[in-house]
């Protein structure tokens, strides 16, 4: 087995973010992100101010707190220099888990930050392979599965900033 890299050599905080993102969409009672979040936040500090690359694996980092609607953590990785438009191996683009979390204050920091509102889909879930996140959007407004004035404001965001 290969030794993980130690910080100080460049290590990636990717794998331990889309860990996270996994098991927080998972059913483990050993699981709870939220409790987690604080000590979290403060692991990605320690892990940007020891030189990790926020866009390391992809930028599936970003992707994770997206999901979890971690805005706080969101704005420090993008501070440092996280690429919104990184799509990881399992991951979508950043914009993709902050709209299917419903996390229109993130989505909205995201597109402030150059996230591209027409970038497609090519992350592991197939449902938005190649669909923009406005298409994506409007594909669960035909499905009713969300509230539909929380699915209006996110279309209308991402129209804002351009999304066709």
């Amino acid at each position: 087995m290969v030794a993980p890299t130690p910080i100080s050599q460049g290590a990636n905080m990717g794998p331990l973010f889309e860990q996270h993102a996994l098991e927080a969409n998972s059913t483990s009672p050993h699981f709870s992100w939220t409790k987690e979040l604080t000590l979290v936040s403060k692991i990605v500090k320690v892990l940007l101010e020891r030189g990790v690359d926020p866009n390391s694996e992809g930028g599936s980092a970003l992707y994770a707190v997206c999901i979890d609607g971690s805005l706080d953590i969101a704005r420090l990785l993008l501070e440092t220099g996280a690429d919104p438009n990184l799509q990881g191996v399992l991951s979508g683009a950043a914009l993709y888990a902050a709209c299917a979390g419903k996390h229109s204050a993130i989505a909205q920091l995201l597109l402030e930050h150059r996230a591209d509102p027409n970038i497609q889909g090519q992350g592991f879930q197939g449902f938005s392979r190649g669909l923009t996140v406005l298409q994506r959007v409007q594909g669960l407004m035909v499905e009713k599965t969300w509230d539909m004035n929380e699915l209006d404001a996110i279309a209308a965001l991402l129209r804002q900033y351009g999304a066709e």
